[in-house]
């Protein structure tokens, strides 16, 4: 009698006193993207021949470029300006792209 009351109240402590660790044990194969770098007020001049073909600027760089599959993010847009050879620096030759949210991969 005295054996069955002890082996009850240790089955009932050892069922009490599980917990989940199923929160822990997805956070094994979770891996976090931590940037390799983060600008603010980027600018990025792109020149071939000596020649300006484009101005890109951006309030906000974010660069994962030391990950796997590396990009580059501009979560608070980005503005480009295309310059055409025959005119440069004058507004008759240049292109404006504009957008809100931008990721930009690069190919490796």
């Amino acid at each position: 009698m005295n054996f069955k009351l002890f082996f009850y109240i240790f089955l009932v402590l050892i069922i009490c006193s599980c917990e989940d660790y199923f929160d822990d044990v997805k956070k094994i194969n979770f891996k976090e993207l931590i940037p390799a770098g983060k600008t603010q007020n980027f600018v990025l001049r792109y020149t071939d021949s000596a020649n300006l073909k484009a101005i890109l600027k951006s309030p906000l760089n974010i660069d994962y470029t030391n990950q796997i599959f590396p990009y580059s993010e501009f979560p608070d847009g980005i503005d480009i300006e295309f310059f055409d050879n025959f005119f440069p620096f004058e507004k008759i030759g240049k292109k404006i792209f504009t957008s809100t949210w931008r990721r930009a991969f690069r190919g490796g």
